[in-house]
């Protein structure tokens, strides 16, 4: 396959660069379609729930294509599977705009969330077997914020393409991204194809997953983290349609309070880090579901004191995505952190389930229609204070030490 000569030392410098790009894309794939929802509803004259399956189906092709990644970037090389993913995102991107029925763009977004899935895992795994010590601090760290900067600027840049150029636009500018990063993967990024399958490997990994999926802490860690990831896309699924439907408000305020968003889990994921240096995880862990649960009890009360209220609707999801920087990653520290020796197992079958869950809670904004500022506050109360009572009755390894 195509590969530039380069030093030793140029390459980790491209690594440490492309590596966090390259995990930009799972966010973009998911986020910077989700302004244009109410206009494709009304292109295609489509229902709300419809609409929302666009966000659904996205997720549901990422949680099937985790557990065949892994596998194939261990079988066939992770350059030759990235591609692969890549060349089929693309492809998909570029036949969205074309799209002349509703079932055919779905099919599409379920292609773009089963092929972007390279990006998730290869960045990880061109880190893990690139670089060593300080320098893999700084690549995991680096693209952890790459990929918080993805879901923080796709809703905000796509608000502004399709207030001016359609929402066509957002799935050519999904493609042209990809295609800068497909050209780099394919010139820089070294070779390291597979001679042979290895039945009895694949047989032994997907063995590797039903165990996991009996380990009882590995399974709540696993529940809670998929749980928080479906309170972080809410305003993604039904904010279109309460900005700009039943607000009358402009694709662009929404694309603004979705930065906000993004911007709030970014400050919590940063400011959990301080705190992690002073403070056990647990109680950092349990401070954000205590928070989530007050939020969602104030927005339940603020609800009924008022009508259906744009600053009522998006200030607690502001808050509650900030307190769930002191879950997420902590949740997902303390769930693998006993399983180092099938670490790529047990990443995979975490990132299928947690999407998973996402995925039915996504499926089920659409299916209940909910819409109303209750509803939502209600939400957030009763899954906060079951991913309480289950962190509770859980025997979680604690983290003592610094997550990256």
């Amino acid at each position: 396959m195509f590969e530039l000569n380069l030093s030793k030392n140029n390459y980790l410098i491209i690594m440490m660069i492309l590596s966090p790009i390259l995990n930009m894309l799972p966010g973009v794939s998911l986020e910077l379609i989700s302004p244009a929802l109410p206009i494709i509803q009304h292109d295609f004259s489509i229902s709300s729930s419809l609409m929302k399956s666009l966000i659904s189906f996205n997720i549901l092709g990422f949680c099937i294509g985790c557990l065949i990644v892994g596998l194939m970037m261990e079988f066939i090389g992770r350059k030759i599977t990235i591609l692969i993913g890549l060349l089929i995102f693309m492809c998909s991107n570029l036949l969205s705009p074309f799209c002349n029925s509703i079932n055919l763009l779905l099919l599409m977004r379920f292609l773009q969330g089963f092929s972007i899935v390279v990006a998730a895992i290869g960045s990880r795994a061109i880190i893990t077997h690139t670089f060593t010590g300080q320098a893999y601090t700084k690549a995991i760290i680096n693209a952890s914020t790459a990929y918080s900067a993805g879901i923080i600027l796709s809703p905000f840049i796509g608000s502004y393409l399709v207030q001016y150029f359609g929402w066509h636009s957002c799935f050519f500018l999904s493609f042209t991204f990809t295609l800068l990063i497909f050209i780099n993967i394919l010139c820089f990024l070294e070779n390291d194809c597979s001679d042979e399958l290895k039945p009895k490997m694949i047989k032994e990994k997907i063995s590797n997953f039903f165990l996991l999926t009996k380990n009882h802490s590995f399974m709540k860690g696993t529940l809670i983290v998929g749980l928080t990831f479906f309170l972080q896309i809410i305003f993604a699924t039904v904010g279109p349609a309460i900005v700009e439907n039943t607000l009358h408000l402009s694709v662009i305020i929404y694309g603004k309070f979705a930065l906000l968003m993004g911007l709030a889990y970014l400050i919590g994921n940063i400011i959990n880090r301080i705190l992690i240096e002073k403070f056990p995880v647990e109680k950092i862990q349990k401070g954000g579901f205590y928070a989530n649960i007050l939020t969602g009890l104030i927005q339940i009360i603020f609800s009924f004191q008022t009508n259906m209220n744009l600053y009522v609707f998006v200030i607690p999801l502001i808050f509650m995505n900030f307190f769930s920087g002191f879950i997420y990653g902590n949740t997902s520290a303390m769930t693998l952190k006993s399983f180092k020796i099938n670490a790529s197992s047990a990443i995979a079958m975490l990132l299928f389930l947690s999407a998973v869950v996402g995925y039915l809670g996504s499926f089920g904004l659409s299916v209940f229609h909910i819409k109303s500022i209750t509803e939502i506050g209600l939400i957030i109360f009763l899954i906060s204070l079951f991913q309480l009572l289950l962190i509770k009755s859980s025997h979680l390894i604690s983290l003592k030490k610094r997550i990256f």
